[in-house]
């Protein structure tokens, strides 16, 4: 079943990508999550699930006008900007893989990914705000793919603080095994995991940074399991994304 949330705006790229069947069905579900290090909206050939920024923000997108895979432009001012391009229920194209190399972006029951329109040297100093979108994010996918939520309490050490010496290079001490990437991590066989792109093996790139996990995905299980509320509640927000399910499936 093709699964596009209803709260993402649906941009599919100029490369009518929009995602492959998972060719490893049988390693854990992973999210994996990446930064643009450019300050824009971006053409991908090779596109993840989602695109995420905040506009207005010194960290993400200034407010102003913006050119767009339609070949049309926007103008954003003060808003979030959620996108998605990859159908949920199919893997996405954001990471390396090198000839010879085990599969990476296909590797997994689900492996969800998203790039936050920002740079891997600012997670440190993001605002409150940055965070809350990225949360809301993580959030929304859970509900939409409940079998990832374990992911909010699985993933690998992350730096203390980034550096292009420490974080670039196929070889840096954060990246798993190629073990690790296909059966999981911390131990846990078969669990699944969120991560970073400075975290899979065969890549290069050092994003996201010095990001706050533990931070991000606390907040994402409070959107998710609100102090105080009541069985009845939680219900009704998986009843939400069901719902939009319905009606994507009416549609067709």
């Amino acid at each position: 079943m093709s699964l596009w949330l209803p709260e993402y705006e649906k941009v599919v790229m100029p490369s009518k990508r929009t995602g492959d069947t998972p060719r490893h069905p049988e390693s854990p579900p992973r999210i994996v999550l990446h930064t643009t290090e450019g300050l824009r909206t971006f053409d991908y050939p090779w596109p993840p699930h989602f695109t995420l920024g905040l506009v207005g923000d010194k960290h993400s997108l200034p407010a102003g006008t913006y050119w767009w895979p339609d070949g049309n432009r926007k103008v954003y001012n003060g808003q979030e900007i959620r996108l998605q391009h990859c159908d949920l229920a199919l893997t996405s194209y954001a990471l390396l893989h090198r000839s010879g190399d085990p599969d990476t972006n296909h590797r997994g029951s689900h492996c969800v990914q998203v790039e936050i329109i920002s740079k891997a040297a600012w997670p440190d100093e993001w605002s409150d705000q940055m965070y809350a979108l990225v949360a809301s994010w993580l959030a929304d996918i859970v509900e939409a793919l409940p079998e990832l939520e374990p992911a909010l309490d699985n993933y690998p050490a992350y730096p203390a603080e980034w550096s292009e010496k420490g974080s670039w290079g196929f070889d840096t001490p954060y990246r798993m095994t190629w073990t690790e990437w296909r059966d999981g991590i911390n131990g846990r066989i078969g669990a699944p995991f969120i991560c970073a792109h400075l975290q899979v093996p065969g890549n290069d790139h050092w994003d996201t940074g010095a990001l706050n996990i533990e931070r991000l995905t606390s907040m994402a299980k409070a959107i998710l399991h609100p102090t105080g509320s009541t069985f009845e509640q939680r219900v009704l927000r998986r009843l939400r994304i069901l719902e939009a399910k319905v009606k994507q499936l009416e549609a067709r």
